[in-house]
């Protein structure tokens, strides 16, 4: 049972970080900080490109936190 709930938590913070690198950045087939302050703008955030990095950045963080197992309730 660890070994599965391991490889759960890996698997769903590497997904999560992955995510939010798509936010701002142009890997993993994102659409770089312009691509994701589009979206929070046509979604009707203010802010948009203040938005796309605090999402992309909380995203990549707590991603990277649940993987690792690091303050996995706050993550």
């Amino acid at each position: 049972m660890d070994t599965g709930l391991l490889v759960l938590r890996w698997a769903v913070g590497l997904l999560i970080a992955g995510h939010g690198v798509q936010k701002v950045s142009f890997l993993l087939g994102g659409n770089g900080l312009a691509g994701g302050t589009e979206e929070f703008r046509r979604d009707g955030f203010r802010g948009g490109r203040l938005t796309a990095l605090a999402a992309g950045g909380s995203q990549l963080g707590a991603g990277l936190f649940l993987a690792a197992g690091l303050l996995t309730p706050l993550a």
